[in-house]
């Protein structure tokens, strides 16, 4: 999954949990803004994913739910590692399919390519 994929993924999640955590509290979409100093229909672009919250209006809306941050966000962090934890061992059965010249060439393969996206990273 690309890059902006994921964040999009991220996006939609994020809105689902914070309307089920809205509809939870019996709170209506107006309420949460009124309680959160923000828009109805800002309210509405974040729970259907279309808008990313920033910090400032994450922590207002946590506030007004009084709930952890952890409400919104474990269920991503937890889906995250259990998506790399696939790849993973997705990988793996793939490698345990090649011979040594083949992991060999694999390696070094695996080793310039790293070095090309960890130096890309530091120029960011």
């Amino acid at each position: 999954m690309e890059k902006s994929e994921n964040l999009k993924k991220w996006q939609v999640d994020f809105g689902k949990r914070l309307r089920d955590e809205r509809e939870k509290q019996g709170l209506t979409r107006q309420a949460l803004a009124k309680q959160a100093d923000t828009s109805h229909d800002y309210i509405t672009q974040i729970e259907r994913g279309s808008k990313c919250p920033s910090l400032h209006t994450f922590m207002r809306l946590i506030f007004s739910l009084d709930i952890s941050p952890d409400v919104l966000l474990y269920e991503t962090i937890y889906e995250y590692e259990n998506e790399r934890e696939r790849t993973i061992k997705g990988i793996n059965l793939q490698l345990y399919r090649l011979n040594l010249n083949e992991l060999l060439a694999l390696n070094d393969i695996m080793k310039f390519m790293l070095k090309y996206i960890l130096g890309l990273k530091h120029r960011i």
